[in-house]
């Protein structure tokens, strides 16, 4: 019988999802007056509905696969990884997977649809695998699974309904109705939509590897419908034309690779304003998911994205336990020990280390000296703070960039937005606001780091990628340094300043902290430097401490220091309102420069502004390194062309991304020559939303708004996958991620929510991943030259923005993240689109529970 779903909105769904009898009462209202009709399923895995001709059968055989290479193997499986390896191959054959490419192998009937009635195959079928997770079957690399995409003349009719049977035995029977049947063919922000945006789309596109791009005619027309509103007379809002906006689009280079493969249309939904809940339905082809659409406490789609997105970073603290009731995501702190010294350098973007500089060296030749006589040697006990990154435990002063983007969201809205008790934290109910307290957890790490002579280490590390709780391994702070010192000041000085109306205590004791730190990176006596001015060497032992001695010459240089020094400088006159931190007269002797003077150096000698490519880009904290050149208070203090030039460079960053969403299919702020850069990050489109809302902060021009917000319908669900590239928000979100304690210490299934990961790049196709060699083309055990192919070769290459798999191990590049590249620019993002009046989250979503892996429906996604 067909079952309804409840679902939430930010709880991912397919078309195989079931009733979660832990979900929250909440749920039944977020699916309105249309709950989602789901098939039952008697031996096939899964069914997604692409629309009346299209369908992809699910299966997965892997037990069977296990059973041969067992028999095969004459009882020697498990075994080592040599045993599949000799007979993966013909176990395949055995377990029949060749016949999935047989249309004849499905037949589909209806009791009500006599196109069906005696039972037929459908016309073509396309069989892909594709990788599911880690492997639960010793050796077998992945769960994976064969998705096969059923065509058919005959189309399925509204209202009846179907059974595939294959000739397996396995099943599955659904019933099409274009208002209760999703169809993931249509695209859109899984989240939501603004109100108060100009422009606002929804895509649909079809993909069936191997098949080619789909056309749909130009009669085809879209209906929004108000998910609570069952009159058929009033219940469509809005109407009209699903339009072409490219064909098959290509990126612009001289192999005019494919990004889609498939025709992109459109539907143009900005005539949308009254708030609500609402689903679009295509004639032909099904419905979306539901979302909201509205900009008010009860409607805005970024008020549950703002809490989940910064709730992650709750998730990721370091050394300390998550627990309930904060969380029903929870892990014992581990006890990671002190914290020693070492001799590590932590080099950033603008701060040019020597090649080939290996940390992990650094640190084993310090654990390596000190090993012997830890008795004596500094260490620094209970050290709580940071937050640790996906598959390290680390701390590193790339961080800082979750540190400015939380103190500017407060510096931007204040208490209109952010409020004590927002993110249900365990500081939450202390007075301050909880994106503060969130900062300032991030802040702490470094604040213990801090010594007698004021100076900030930058980096924790030990000498290797450590296992969860690894008590065999030591960590250690890096070396302090004068752009790490004043890198904190600056954000401590902040901090302190915003805090001050909570707080004065905790404002007093990190304003005494940055001054500490700041007049430790003012003294040239605290440069890096050894026997001989500017030339350091720093020690350094092979193979991580396990090798040879040697070490690494390195010199320190002015312009290293000059963005912190700018940025320390601006804070503390903002905190202190002392002119001398602008003059620079009676602050530093030796280099007495004005602000004015040190900002025109920066943009002008070393095009170092915001945003230029020397170093400093969209993708890190460099923006707000120069952005209290911009704050009302500098006005009267700095030179008025010197204020307009720096306004003009943020704008100019906006204009540029705006101009560059107008030719991607999607809307997204990317230059279509950019492609072969599509490596770690490349997909995080709300870093260019988060320069797009610094443009629209100086302007207020829209036009910058809608641009961020194409960005995110991206991130959100509006790409070319239909995936939510953040876990927790959305319907179809990753499941299996690469994050050690999601995937190995917490024992949940459903990953931490929030966590943004860095998504499809162009380095997994063919050969190139030793995941793909072993399901799409396996070798041959006997002839090394030969491969056996179990997906048709025609239906490579992947089209670019299609190309990720899931694995958390076995491809990393694509299934991990960084708190810094991924994570903060969303929460940045978030928060700047949510609701302006203070909203809180309900105690639905304060109580959310982990899904159950039945219900994780982001496990199957499509290609």
């Amino acid at each position: 019988m067909l079952r309804t779903l409840m679902i939430s909105l930010f709880s991912a769904v397919m078309m195989a999802s079931s009733l979660n009898a832990v979900d929250t009462p909440s749920l039944k209202e977020l699916e309105g007056n249309y709950p989602i009709t789901m098939p039952t399923y008697d031996g096939v895995d899964q069914l997604i509905f692409l629309n009346q001709t299209w369908l992809v059968v699910i299966t997965n055989n892997m037990t069977d696969v296990e059973k041969q290479v067992r028999n095969l193997s004459g009882g020697a499986y498990p075994g080592n990884s040599s045993t599949i390896k000799n007979y993966w191959v013909q176990a395949r054959e055995n377990a029949g997977e060749r016949k999935l490419d047989d249309r004849l192998s499905y037949t589909i009937s209806s009791p009500d649809d006599p196109a069906y009635a005696g039972g037929r195959n459908p016309n073509v079928v396309y069989r892909w695998i594709t990788p599911l997770d880690k492997e639960t079957h010793p050796g077998f690399v992945s769960d994976y699974a064969h998705y096969s995409y059923l065509g058919n003349h005959s189309p399925y009719k509204n209202g009846k309904t179907y059974t595939i049977t294959l000739d397996n035995g396995k099943s599955v029977t659904f019933t099409y109705d274009e208002t209760r049947t999703i169809s993931r063919s249509i695209e859109t922000n899984q989240a939501g939509y603004l109100t108060n945006s100009t422009a606002k789309y929804a895509y649909l596109s079809l993909f069936v590897p191997g098949f080619g791009p789909m056309a749909y005619g130009s009669s085809l027309t879209f209906s929004v419908i108000n998910a609570n509103d069952l009159n058929p007379n009033t219940r469509v809002v809005l109407s009209g034309p699903v339009e072409l906006r490219e064909a098959d689009p290509k990126f612009e280079t001289v192999e005019k690779q494919s990004m889609t493969g498939t025709n992109v249309y459109q539907m143009d939904i900005s005539a949308l304003k009254t708030p609500g809940l609402y689903f679009i339905s295509i004639p032909t082809i099904g419905r979306s998911w539901p979302f909201k659409v509205g900009d008010d406490v009860a409607n805005n789609p970024y008020n549950e994205a703002f809490y989940t997105a910064a709730r992650g970073m709750y998730h990721l603290r370091a050394n300390t336990a998550i627990e309930k009731p904060y969380s029903n995501w929870t892990h014992d702190r581990c006890d990671w020990g002190d914290i020693l010294e070492s001799n590590n350098v932590p080099f950033l973007e603008n701060v040019k280390g020597p090649a080939g500089y290996k940390v992990f060296d650094a640190i084993g030749r310090s654990w390596h000296d000190q090993k012997g006589k830890l008795g004596s040697v500094k260490s620094t006990k209970d050290v709580a703070g940071g937050w640790f990154d996906a598959g390290d435990f680390d701390r590193r002063h790339e961080h800082f960039t979750n540190i400015l983007d939380l103190l500017y969201l407060f510096e931007f809205f204040g208490n209109a937005k952010f409020k004590d008790g927002q993110l249900n934290l365990p500081e939450s109910g202390n007075g301050i606001p909880d994106v503060l307290d969130e900062a300032e957890y991030g802040l702490r790490i470094w604040k213990a780091s801090q010594d007698k002579t004021g100076g900030i280490a930058g980096a924790v590390e030990t000498w290797d990628h450590p296992g969860w709780c690894d008590k065999s391994r030591r960590w250690f702070f890096s070396k302090r340094t004068r752009w790490s010192s004043l890198l904190y000041a600056a954000a401590a000085a902040q901090y302190a300043r915003l805090v001050e109306e909570f707080d004065s205590d905790k404002a007093t004791e990190y304003r005494n902290s940055a001054m500490a730190a700041y007049a430790f990176g003012l003294n040239p006596a605290n440069s890096i430097k050894g026997e001989k001015e500017w030339a350091y060497s720093i020690p350094m032992k092979e193979k991580g401490g396990k090798g040879a001695n040697y070490t690494v010459k390195w010199g320190e240089k002015w312009d290293y220091i000059l963005p912190y020094h700018i940025a320390a400088r601006m804070q503390l006159y903002l905190l202190t309102k002392d002119d001398d931190f602008v003059t620079g007269k009676g602050i530093d002797k030796n280099n007495d420069r004005s602000l004015d003077k040190l900002l025109t150096e920066e943009l002008v000698q070393n095009h170092r502004g915001p945003y230029q490519r020397q170093a400093f880009r969209e993708t890190d904290f460099s923006p707000w390194l120069y952005y209290g050149v911009l704050h009302p208070d500098m006005a009267g203090m700095l030179d008025e062309d010197v204020i307009d030039d720096y306004r003009d460079k943020y704008i100019a960053k906006g204009k540029e991304l705006r101009a560059l969403s107008k030719s991607d299919p999607y809307r997204r702020s990317k230059n279509r020559k950019d492609h072969g850069k599509m490596a770690w990050g490349y997909g995080t489109m709300t870093n260019y939303a988060r320069a797009l809302l610094i443009a629209h902060k100086l302007t207020g021009t829209a036009s910058y708004l809608d641009a961020a917000l194409f960005n995110t319908d991206y991130m959100l669900g509006g790409n070319p996958m239909g995936m939510s590239w953040t876990t927790g928000i959305g319907w179809v979100y990753p499941v299996a991620i690469h994050h050690r304690i999601s995937r190995d210490i917490d024992n949940i299934d459903d990953p931490v929510p929030g966590i943004a990961i860095f998504g499809p790049t162009a380095s997994n196709e063919g050969k190139n991943l030793t995941l793909f060699n072993f399901l799409w083309a396996p070798q041959d055990p006997v002839n090394k030259d030969r491969y056996h192919w179990f997906v048709p070769q025609k239906s490579l290459p992947i089209p670019l923005l299609r190309r990720w798999v899931a694995h958390p191990s076995r491809n990393v590049m694509q299934n991990e993240f960084t708190i810094f590249q991924t994570m903060s620019p969303g929460i940045f993002v978030y928060g700047y689109l949510m609701a302006n009046d203070g909203w809180e989250p309900s105690e639905a979503l304060k109580e959310r529970q982990p899904r159950p892996k039945k219900d994780l429906f982001g496990r199957y996604y499509l290609p």
